[in-house]
């Protein structure tokens, strides 16, 4: 007999013919005692990294195990016969016929096993099964078809299989399942195994293989455009097709001819700065290993001419002055647009109006005082939910730039030095927690003053806040990118009614509070495009977020159920 040479790392530890483990407290379990002749030993010995075969690589148990729920004992086995050194000479007579009777069944089951499973398991070895020398395979423990448990298996493992048996049964029937795709990630610093299995890696890729169109999709009351998404690429192009028309320069000298040409290009290049690519969306689909590759999906507006079959006509009043309006609702074959002189060029309005209006909404949900305990200077759990939603909604302002005050106070029960600093660590604690809610792109400015002016009275250990906008702001007005959010189906949100048109997808979007902050109308005055200003804020892209959840909904074939509204979100 040849000598081994292998080095002592490589020779298999488990070499006694019987190993003990104590029992493990609190789990009910008696010490294991294992045979390699017996066959595989039990789930406790099989944790055991150590602990491996004859001369093969140790089993990757966990996607071995897995692969069983997944597969069936049937398949697994006939893998391991195929790939492993050893054999069926001595499997069970009963389990041989039972194998036998599926024949080219389970061989199938087996062969969809993918490789890295496989390999995991510590099949290495490829060719026919004919081909490959075999060894003694115990059953993998589990139930049998006629209801029994499988050979030597205990009582509590018989139990806990049986259940993950039946349930497996159940989702192949469902899924259909024919290969596993194994996902890694880290919790806690243990690398957790996940799986995709085969139906839903195919309906990603049968999802992404089309484009989805909703040509002439109506919205609101006035709104209509052309909707193409296209997965791949994880874009929405939203096409708003018009035709011009000029009342009041109607000519065909080459003067009237440049400045109908100039309007035209200033329009669709206005339009499409404004309201091009300001907000994204994401899917949140679970397993999100296959549907995140379909995040950010990017909105790209555009304006097109088509005298054909326009969506709207604009009714350009180069000279004419006039109020500015979208009208004809969405029976009509197009909807006419009116623009007049001067609603091309942004103009300073409703000043200081504007400014007032925007600190009185941040200061009507502004939580400020903010108390502390005496001595702390961490945030108190109960300002949690408020500091989060006074975070969200200015990070979702652009325009103005508010400079956000937090200054930091203390009681007179400590010296003066000390005092300052806990003041500062406390207005700081309160910045940290709107940063990392997200307010990184407004200017916050932290001041601790320790006790000035205070006394001993636990009030007066606080935070507070206070917004302002930079001096010399002013609200400018932006009438032709206005008008075109009524022509994608959004409504005013200034005074004339209770809400506007887009509230509900509004709240349905973001929620009851939010719609209640940003889509009321009789407001005060801000600075946002479909009020007085010229800000496109992140409400005026829901119709184009129902676009997107509805398209998918009824223009997609996969996946099952369909993408809703509750799987596409806005970041941000």
């Amino acid at each position: 007999m040849a000598e081994d040479t292998r080095a002592e790392h490589d020779l298999p530890l488990a070499r006694d013919h019987t190993h003990e483990r104590p029992a493990q407290t609190g789990m009910g379990m008696e010490p294991a005692v294992f045979s390699p002749k017996e066959g595989i030993p039990p789930p406790s010995l099989l944790n055991d990294a150590r602990l491996r075969q004859s001369a093969n690589r140790p089993v990757n148990v966990a996607l071995m195990l897995q692969a069983q729920r997944t597969y069936g004992n049937r398949a697994l086995r006939r893998m391991l016969q195929a790939k492993r050194p050893g054999g069926a000479a001595n499997v069970p007579d009963q389990i041989q016929r039972r194998e036998e009777k599926s024949g080219e069944k389970a061989q199938a089951q087996a062969d969809s096993i993918p490789p890295q499973v496989q390999e995991a398991s510590g099949a290495h070895d490829a060719g026919p099964v004919a081909q490959r020398q075999t060894q003694p395979v115990a059953p993998i423990w589990g139930r049998r078809r006629d209801g029994g448990a499988a050979q030597d298996a205990p009582t509590r493992v018989n139990r806990l299989w049986a259940r993950q048996s039946s349930n497996r049964d159940v989702v192949q029937r469902q899924l259909h399942i024919a290969a596993l795709v194994p996902v890694s990630r880290s919790v806690g610093g243990v690398t957790i195994q996940r799986v995709l299995t085969a139906q839903q890696e195919q309906e990603y890729k049968t999802f992404v293989s089309k484009t989805y169109k909703w040509p002439n999709r109506r919205a609101g009351t006035n709104g209509k455009f052309d909707l193409v998404y296209d997965p791949v690429a994880r874009r929405m192009d939203v096409t708003v097709k018009v035709k011009f028309d000029f009342p009041d320069v109607p000519g065909n000298t080459i003067p009237d001819k440049a400045i109908r040409t100039k309007y035209r290009n200033n329009y669709m290049q206005q339009v499409q700065t404004a309201w091009s690519n300001r907000y994204t969306f994401e899917n949140v689909r679970a397993p999100q290993e296959a549907w995140k590759k379909l995040n950010p999906v990017t909105v790209n507006v555009q304006v097109v001419e088509d005298n054909a079959n326009p969506h709207f006509r604009i009714k350009a009043y180069i000279k004419t002055t006039g109020t500015a309006r979208v009208s004809g609702g969405n029976a009509k074959a197009f909807n006419e647009t009116e623009l007049y002189k001067g609603d091309d060029t942004p103009q300073a309005e409703f000043n200081p109006g504007t400014e007032q209006g925007e600190l009185a909404r941040i200061q009507r949900i502004n939580p400020s005082p903010i108390l502390f305990a005496n001595n702390a200077s961490m945030v108190n759990a109960q300002y949690n939910d408020p500091l989060n939603f006074l975070a969200t909604y200015i990070k979702r302002i652009k325009n103005p730039k508010f400079d956000i005050h937090i200054v930091g106070h203390a009681s007179a029960t400590r010296k003066g030095r000390s005092n300052r600093l806990l003041s500062y660590q406390r207005a700081k604690a309160v910045a940290t927690f709107l940063e990392t809610n997200g307010l990184t792109n407004h200017n916050l400015v932290i001041e601790g003053v320790g006790h000035a002016g205070a006394t001993k009275d636990a009030k007066k250990r606080k935070v507070e806040i206070t917004a302002k906008v930079p001096a010399g702001w002013q609200n400018m007005q932006d009438a032709t990118a206005h008008e075109f959010g009524h022509m994608v189906g959004l409504g005013d949100e200034y005074s004339g009614g209770s809400k506007a048109t887009h509230y509900d997808l509004v709240s349905k979007a973001f929620g009851k509070k939010y719609a209640d902050q940003v889509a009321k109308r009789g407001d005060t005055d801000y600075a946002s495009i479909m009020e007085s200003g010229n800000d496109v804020r992140i409400q005026h892209y829901v119709t184009f977020w129902e676009a997107l959840c509805e398209t998918t909904l009824h223009k997609a074939t996969v996946p099952n159920p369909k993408f809703g509204y509750k799987d596409w979100k806005f970041i941000g």
